[in-house]
Formats: C-alpha cells, sequence, structure tokens
C-alpha cells in the first residue's frame, strides 16, 4: 500500500516560508510520497481563484526550491496541486499551466455538475 501525505500552505508568497516546510518533510519529498497544494489565504471561501498566471508562478517558484534543495527529478516528480475556489470555469486555464499538477477542489465539489466538469477539465 502507497501512502501519500499532504502539504498545504495558505500564506503569500514566501519562499524562505516554503523552504522550512520542504526541510521539515524531507523524507516525504525524496520519495515522491507527497502533493503539495498551494491555496492562496485570500481565496478561501472568498470565490475568488488565482490568475493562471498568478499560480502558475507560485508552483514553479515551489518547483525550483524542491529543485535546488533536492534535485530536477524529486521537483518534477513531485506533485503541486492549485486550490483556491477552483470552478468550472477556472479550471481549464488552471490546469494548462505547466506546473499545475492538479487541483484541490473545495465547495464545487459538492454539485456534482460542477465537480464532474472540474475532472474532465479541457486543458
Amino acid at each position: 500500500m502507497n501512502i501519500y501525505y499532504q502539504i498545504s500552505f495558505m500564506m503569500t508568497y514566501k519562499a524562505y516560508c516554503l523552504i522550512f516546510i520542504f526541510e521539515q518533510c524531507s523524507s516525504v519529498i525524496q520519495q515522491s510520497r507527497v502533493a503539495i497544494a498551494y491555496e492562496p489565504v485570500w481565496a478561501i471561501g472568498t470565490g475568488k481563484v488565482a490568475t493562471p498566471e498568478v499560480a502558475q508562478s507560485v508552483h514553479a517558484k515551489c518547483r525550483d526550491i524542491l529543485a535546488t534543495m533536492y534535485d530536477q527529478e524529486t521537483a518534477d516528480n513531485t506533485r503541486i496541486l492549485y486550490g483556491g475556489s477552483v470552478t468550472p470555469e477556472s479550471v481549464d486555464e488552471l490546469m494548462a499551466q505547466p506546473d499545475i499538477d492538479g487541483a484541490l477542489v473545495g465547495g464545487a465539489s459538492l454539485d456534482s455538475e460542477k465537480f464532474g466538469r472540474i475532472i474532465n477539465f479541457q486543458a
């Protein structure tokens, strides 16, 4: 049985905080047994979603830090998810970004039509 861990961080963009979090989770990151979820604090429960460009820049920064701390293979194999008011209207553009590997879906998962559209995104 594989066990995966999730690191969620809801904060403003601070690289030193990411480094600290990634250091604390070193063993699971190196085993590719972790999914990192980025959720902007201002998106929690607000219905606001980051632009695809902003979300991509944060995800790319996470991947760059992982590559620097560990190696490029570890960075490439780590799943980095976007959470923060993912909707049927926003999912396609978010999932088209190269460093966004998935979505952490909140309230939209409670509506079967919306959730169905999200999981069948068109990137």
